[in-house]
């Protein structure tokens, strides 16, 4: 996966980005579909400390004869999840109420290519702008070239059951 030189944001935005992180932890896991929209919580344990850590990504797409959901690390291979997963291959994943035990590979090129492609243009708004928060400059009309910067700057992770 690219190593892309974002920096980590702030911490009253990471506050932010957390916000929805809560809303699960309420009980209303699934509640985003109102949104049009599908998370994934990923559970950790530190690399370090052993304790259990809590992270929310878009949920991508999902291949359910492979039993596959396809998600992206913003950070790439920085991103402490990616790397508590690294030391610990196995761990908690959880789409809306459905909790199961997971592992984590990369996804083949053009299935990621794919995948995000569908996402993009089922969120015509969001992606463009999550996109461009993330760095890209291109035509943000163009779903094409959203989904190829986004696959080619931070590849797709697959979760597998």
């Amino acid at each position: 996966m690219p190593h892309p030189q974002l920096k980590k944001p702030a911490r009253w935005l990471r506050a932010i980005y957390r916000m929805p992180l809560a809303v699960y932890r309420l009980g209303f896991a699934g509640s985003e579909r109102w949104l049009g929209m599908h998370w994934l919580l990923i559970t950790t344990t530190g690399r370090r400390s052993g304790r259990p850590h809590r992270v929310l990504v878009d949920l991508l797409g999902h291949d359910p004869a492979r039993g596959r959901y396809f998600i992206q690390a913003a950070y790439g291979r920085r991103a402490d999840w990616v790397r508590n997963i690294e030391v610990h291959p196995v761990f908690e994943a959880q789409v809306g109420r459905e909790r199961f035990r997971a592992r984590m590979e990369e996804a083949e090129r053009q299935e990621a290519e794919r995948v995000m492609l569908d996402y993009v243009r089922a969120h015509p708004l969001y992606s463009p702008g999550i996109a461009w928060m993330l760095g890209y400059r291109g035509s943000l009309r163009s779903a094409e070239s959203v989904a190829a910067w986004l696959v080619a700057t931070f590849g797709m992770l697959a979760i597998v059951r």
